[in-house]
């Protein structure tokens, strides 16, 4: 984790996130799939003709809202990988619904992989441990993000999520609403951000 100005900031997009498992996953699993490209704003379903499937993206940064009250949980830039928590509980028939939701920040392409499809290929070229440390950093994230958030004065929150964002890659910054982007993590009004 790097230090910036006294205090811990998590940089979401890069360092940490094992870039080798998620290209490794990607090359395995994209070959005769086409791409799906959408504008910013616009929803990535996991679930496609009733069917749950797994989203490998290549380009653009997504965001994950909580279903009940479309509060930001979390963001990422490409590649990455969504729904591998909601293909468990489709594999062993948990909760048929997902507690989150996904929205394209930036324009995004991804590849829509059939949940039985991808566990498929991962055994047949031993991706699990890749599957493992992509999963792992998920936990790191969630547990840091709560740290930086939860409990925290509107400085503090509008800080480390300032600080996210500079981490983005300048090319998705510039396609962000910097107030937007704290707001629809935080639930902080905009003369409350503005006054910060």
């Amino acid at each position: 984790m790097k230090q910036l100005n006294g205090g811990n900031v998590y940089r979401p997009t890069g360092k940490e996130k094992n870039l080798q498992a998620i290209l490794n996953i990607h090359r395995h699993v994209i070959q005769n799939i086409s791409p799906v490209t959408i504008t910013a704003g616009k929803t990535l379903d996991i679930k496609i003709d009733n069917q749950s499937h797994i989203l490998l993206i290549t380009k653009g940064a997504i965001k994950v809202c909580r279903r009940i009250d479309s509060i930001v949980m979390g963001c990422g830039v490409s590649p990455m990988i969504l729904g591998l928590v909601d293909a468990y509980a489709d594999l062993y028939q948990l909760e048929e619904n997902s507690d989150v939701f996904f929205i394209a920040e930036t324009t995004c392409e991804y590849y829509p992989v059939p949940v039985k499809d991808f566990v498929e290929i991962a055994d047949e070229k031993h991706l699990w441990r890749d599957i493992s440390n992509i999963l792992m950093y998920r936990i790191a994230f969630m547990t840091n993000r709560d740290r930086n958030l939860i409990g925290q004065d509107a400085y503090s929150q509008i800080k480390a999520l300032l600080l996210e964002l500079w981490s983005y890659p300048e090319s998705s910054r510039f396609e962000i609403n910097a107030q937007n982007f704290i707001q629809q993590r935080t639930g902080l009004s905009r003369s409350r951000i503005m006054q910060v």
